[in-house]
């Protein structure tokens, strides 16, 4: 449920290319051939082909009017005859489709096509009303305030973006998970395929539950990677990370530099929250435009970080070195550490976000900073629920993260229950949101499992993970 629209921010323009397969092209007069607006590689760009699909705002009232939503077809770099094309859905929501995932090195299913679908008000689809507020979400960082100052900073732009749409004449009912699944079929049948294998993650989990209890025929297979919950949690987040804290430390035991370093890491973790308390650290770890803004590192922004980094693979062998640059006050070290955290910020996109989160899950729960469910009252009445099949019929696999703190693996768990024994859950060591980009084991059981659905899994590669290492190393050394 985290995004990351950078990618797109700083895209250009790609003349569309050849169409990619004979299969998928287009086979109806609502999916049409259009530019790129994704930053493709030179070697990736002649298999990619771009499109835009027409949708009425409403399928119940298409007096509305449409919106044109970004497609990209990615061909296998070597086909498979046959083979049923893979559809990706994002997550966020509103994270739509970057540059990162078009142009990833991982093939979804190797020797398949892949389909790369960005929902209704996601990045580069349709309507785009308020992508001129998205960086000013990073201001919630800046300066000495509270907890509640922060968030009310935060959720700013997301009530600001809410009070322009009607005057733009958009309406809140044309949003949300029952319309991208209607959306998902249009486009299904615009390209003329039969069956497709759907890939998806964190947010568009929601989306693959309601595609299989609504057009289950529709799909061959399912891998859900850190599928979300529909129950929102009602837990602070600082008492939600304790246990991921917990699980670090004991990777720090038997990790001998950080045993040595922090031989009780959740206790150094305790004190480097406590040493802020009435002495926050000013440090300025953001580019252009706010490389001149001050962030008041106090304990309740302290939360916020280390959430961040649990929930981020690449951060978790980083987290010592943060506790240490705190305990110290190594200005230059927080700085570098904490800088990602405003990049992700400045890059949500504001509209698609909340137009959909509202709309599915308007639930309000004490949660972290970046959460906009308390401006969900201002965007109109809750959606048709997420749908999730019972005793599904389809073959589903769900991927889990270990230590991720945003979709953890309970909720990976209670999903294959209800689902039946049709559905098969995995949870990946050491990892935490979105396993498949970070672990070579959890992408070898993915490609098994769409090579053979209803084979029995092949998880063994799970006994040979290492345990997490951390990275210790100063800042600039």
């Amino acid at each position: 449920m985290r995004v990351s629209a950078a990618a797109v921010l700083f895209s250009v323009g790609v003349a569309a290319s050849a169409p990619v397969s004979a299969q998928l092209t287009p086979r109806t007069t609502n999916l049409k051939t259009a530019p790129c607006e994704l930053t493709i590689r030179p070697e990736v760009q002649p298999r990619v082909s771009c499109y835009r699909l027409t949708v009425p705002r409403r399928y119940d009232d298409r007096s509305r009017g449409t919106y044109e939503l970004a497609v990209f077809v990615r061909r296998a770099e070597t086909p498979v005859p046959g083979r049923a094309p893979v559809l990706w859905l994002h997550g966020g929501p509103g994270s739509g489709v970057g540059a990162r995932a078009l142009n990833t090195d991982y093939p979804f299913f190797p020797g398949a096509d892949v389909v790369y679908f960005a929902s209704r008000g996601s990045y580069p689809s349709q309507p785009q009303p308020c992508r001129d507020l998205d960086q000013k979400q990073a201001l919630a960082l800046v300066g000495k305030l509270s907890f509640a100052e922060r968030r009310a900073r935060y959720l700013a732009p997301h009530l600001e973006c809410r009070r322009r749409l009607d005057a733009l004449n958009i309406q809140t009912d044309e949003f949300g998970t029952s319309l991208n699944t209607e959306d998902i079929e249009r486009l299904r049948r615009a390209l003329g395929v039969e069956q497709w294998n759907v890939w998806a993650n964190s947010y568009g989990t929601g989306s693959a539950y309601d595609l299989l209890f609504r057009y289950p025929r529709s799909v061959r297979a399912a891998l859900l990677s850190s599928p979300i919950s529909l129950i929102a949690t009602g837990a602070i987040f600082l008492r939600r990370d304790a246990k991921y804290i917990k699980r670090l430390a004991e990777y720090c035991r038997v990790d001998a530099a950080c045993a040595v370093a922090f031989p009780d890491l959740q206790a150094s973790v305790a004190r480097a929250r406590s040493s802020l308390v009435g002495q926050p650290i000013v440090t300025r770890p953001f580019p252009a435009p706010f490389d001149s803004a001050d962030v008041v590192l106090d304990e309740t922004l302290f939360d916020t970080v280390l959430s961040e980094l649990i929930n981020n693979a690449p951060s978790l062998p980083k987290i010592p070195r943060f506790i240490r640059a705190v305990l110290e006050r190594d200005v230059t070290h927080i700085a570098e550490i904490t800088r990602p955290l405003g990049a992700r910020l400045g890059g949500l996109n504001v509209f698609g976000h909340t137009a959909f989160k509202c709309r599915d899950l308007p639930q309000f729960s004490p949660d972290p900073l970046v959460e906009v469910r308390p401006a969900c009252p201002t965007w109109g009445l809750r959606g048709p629920p997420i749908r999730v099949p019972r005793r599904v019929q389809t073959p589903v696999l769900l991927l889990t993260g270990e230590l991720d703190n945003n979709t953890p693996p309970e909720h990976g768990a209670a999903a294959q229950r209800l689902m039946g024994r049709r559905a098969r859950h995995v949870n990946i060591p050491t990892v935490s949101h979105g396993p498949y980009g970070y672990n070579a084991c959890a992408r070898e059981i993915a490609h098994a499992f769409f090579e053979r659905p209803e084979a029995p899994l092949d998880t063994s590669c799970l006994t040979t993970i290492p345990p997490l290492r951390f990275d210790l190393a100063r800042a600039g050394s």
